[in-house]
C-alpha cells in the first residue's frame, strides 16, 4: 500500500486505480456538487441509467420521467370523479346545497365535480409536503371507513329482518375489532395529521347545522346560522395560532399543560356547539345529534392520546409505547360502543323494509311462468 505511489491496487485482474477520472480517492467527498452528483441525489434511477453509456438506457429515462406525471394524474382524474359522485351524494341527502345535485345532459354532476376540484387545490397549494397531504388524505380515508362497523352493528339490531345479499358472520367480533383496528391506524399518523383533521371536520360541525338540520327543519334558520357563526369564530381563534395547522415536520410544543390548554378548549367549543344545537332543535334533531357523539369523543380523545403519547410534540412524552397505543385502543373501543348504543331506527330503513327483496321478486316472477 505505501509503495504504491501512484494510488493503484495490485490485483488479479491487473492494476485498480483508487482515483476516479475526476481525481477522488476513496473516502474523498470533495467535488460532488456537481451536476452528474445533484442528479444522482434527486433522481438515482435516472443517473443511473444516463451514466450507462448505453442511448436505449438514456431514453427509457425520459419514458420514466413521463410516466412519473402521466401516472400521479390518472390517479387524479379518477379521485376528482369519486369527489363529484359524494359531493352528489350528500347534497341528495341534504348536507350540501341542492346545486350540487344537478347532473348535466350527460349524466355528470358537473359543478359538483368543480367544487371537487376547487377544494383540491385548496387542500394541495398550501400543503407543507407531499408527505404531509398524503397522510393527512390517508387518515380521512381510513376515518371515513370507521361508520360502516358502527352501522352495522345497529342496523343488526335495529332492522333484524331487512334484506341483506351478503352476511357477515361473527358481526360482533369483526365490527370492534375493524374499528379499534382503524382507530389505531389514524392515531400512529401522528399528532399534526391528526390535528389539521381534527381542525377541518370537527370545525365543519357548521355545516350540519346551517345546510342540514335548518333545511330539515329541526332548527331554526336563524338560530342555526348564529350558533354556526360564533363557533367557527372561536374555533378559528383557538387553532389558528397553535402553529400546527399545515405545520411541515415536528413543531415541539412550549409545555404540555400550555398543550393541554389549547385542547381542552377545542373540547369546550365543540361542547358548546351540541348543547346550543340541542337546545334550538326539536325532537328528531336532538336524536341525531346525540347519535353523533361519539365521533366527536372519537376525534378529541385520538388528538389528546396523541398529544401527550410517542407521536405527539413533547420532548419528553407522558405515555410512551406501548401505553399510547393503548390509549388509543380504549378511546376506540369507547367510541365504537358509545355509536352502537347512540344508533336508532330511522324512516329510511322503514322504507327499504317496505320494498320487496330482489330474491322476493325474482321467486315471484317465476311463479308466474
Amino acid at each position: 500500500m505505501c509503495g504504491d505511489p501512484a494510488g493503484n491496487l495490485p490485483g488479479p485482474a491487473g492494476r485498480v486505480p483508487r482515483r476516479d477520472r475526476l481525481g477522488r480517492r476513496r473516502g474523498h467527498r470533495g467535488r460532488l456538487d456537481g451536476p452528474g452528483w445533484q442528479l444522482l441525489g434527486r433522481r438515482p434511477l435516472a443517473a443511473a441509467l444516463h451514466s450507462s453509456g448505453y442511448a436505449l438506457l438514456g431514453a427509457f429515462v425520459s419514458v420514466l420521467l413521463l410516466d412519473a406525471i402521466l401516472s400521479p394524474g390518472a390517479a387524479g382524474y379518477i379521485y376528482l370523479g369519486n369527489g363529484a359522485r359524494v359531493g352528489y351524494g350528500l347534497a341528495v341527502n341534504g348536507f350540501f346545497p341542492a346545486v350540487m345535485a344537478k347532473v348535466n345532459r350527460h349524466g355528470v354532476p358537473a359543478f359538483s365535480a368543480v367544487v371537487s376540484f376547487g377544494v383540491g387545490c385548496l387542500f394541495f397549494l398550501p400543503a407543507p409536503s407531499w408527505y404531509r397531504l398524503v397522510g393527512f388524505i390517508s387518515s380521512a380515508l381510513i376515518l371515513s371507513t370507521l361508520a360502516a362497523s358502527v352501522a352495522l352493528v345497529v342496523f343488526r339490531r335495529t332492522a333484524p329482518t331487512l334484506s341483506r345479499p351478503f352476511r357477515l358472520p361473527a358481526a360482533q367480533v369483526f365490527a370492534p375489532a375493524g374499528f379499534v383496528a382503524a382507530t389505531v391506524i389514524i392515531y400512529w399518523c401522528g399528532f399534526i395529521t391528526l390535528f389539521n383533521l381534527d381542525t377541518i371536520l370537527l370545525g365543519g360541525m357548521v355545516i350540519y347545522s346551517v345546510c342540514y338540520s335548518a333545511r330539515k327543519g329541526w332548527s331554526g334558520r336563524n338560530e342555526s346560522t348564529l350558533v354556526a357563526a360564533v363557533f367557527l369564530l372561536g374555533w378559528a381563534a383557538v387553532t389558528a395560532p397553535s402553529r400546527y395547522l399545515l405545520a411541515p415536520a415536528r413543531v415541539p410544543a412550549p409545555s404540555g399543560s400550555a398543550l393541554l390548554v389549547r385542547i381542552f378548549l377545542m373540547a369546550a367549543l365543540c361542547v358548546g356547539f351540541l348543547v346550543a344545537m340541542h337546545l334550538i332543535s326539536n325532537e328528531e334533531g336532538r336524536r341525531h345529534l346525540i347519535g353523533g357523539h361519539w365521533l366527536v369523543f372519537l376525534l378529541l380523545g385520538l388528538l389528546t392520546a396523541s398529544a401527550i403519547g410517542e407521536y405527539g410534540p413533547l420532548s419528553a412524552p407522558w405515555l410512551t409505547f406501548p401505553a399510547d397505543s393503548l390509549s388509543a385502543v380504549v378511546v376506540g373501543i369507547i367510541a365504537f360502543y358509545w355509536g352502537t348504543a347512540t344508533g336508532f331506527r330511522t324512516p329510511a330503513i322503514e322504507e327499504l323494509e317496505q320494498r320487496p327483496s330482489p330474491d322476493a321478486a325474482d321467486s315471484g316472477t317465476l311463479s308466474t311462468h
